[in-house]
């Protein structure tokens, strides 16, 4: 189901004990994209997936990025089966948590993008991607709010910036 952000409030104290959130561009939906999504259904009940949104992405990936707007991702999303819930990332005022936990300004979309969302949601567990390098200020922050991580193993078969290098250098 195809959700606002705010709506994640909506969750109650039950159901957010027995969710996972993962984050991420998902500009192309890749089989690396639906096997980190069985196995994390494997562990909950409940899988909510946040999705960049364009400008995010453009400011992460590049100026050609991405290839597919954000709403026609959420709707991929939306018709993968494990997927639960589906919510495009608005960026939200992080100044609190400047203050609290002194993030660096190169961090400043990251945290306006997941740690808001995830301040809002408070769920049990949050997936992350074995090659995303967190800070000491997000390792404050998750430890703070008592997330439990899931590491998800990196897919380096497959990957959108290795289908858009192979499509590039392919002729037509």
């Amino acid at each position: 189901m195809i959700i606002e952000q705010h709506q994640i409030n909506d969750f109650t104290t039950s159901v957010k004990q027995n969710m996972i959130i993962c984050f991420g561009c998902f500009d192309l939906i890749h089989i690396g994209h639906i096997s980190m999504f069985e196995n994390l259904k494997n562990i909950v009940s409940t899988l909510i997936v946040a999705v960049a949104n364009d400008e995010a992405v453009q400011k992460l990936k590049g100026v050609n990025r991405p290839i597919i707007p954000e709403e026609e991702r959420s709707v991929m999303l939306d018709a993968v089966r494990y997927v639960d819930y589906v919510f495009i990332q608005r960026a939200g005022d992080v100044t609190t948590l400047k203050k609290k936990y002194n993030f660096n300004d190169k961090e400043t979309i990251i945290w306006e993008n997941c740690m808001y969302p995830l301040s809002l949601l408070t769920p049990k567990y949050v997936a992350i991607s074995s090659d995303f390098v967190m800070t000491p200020a997000m390792k404050r922050f998750f430890s703070d709010e008592n997330f439990q991580i899931i590491v998800v193993p990196y897919f380096d078969r497959q990957s959108t910036s290795k289908i858009v290098a192979k499509i590039l250098n392919t002729d037509a």
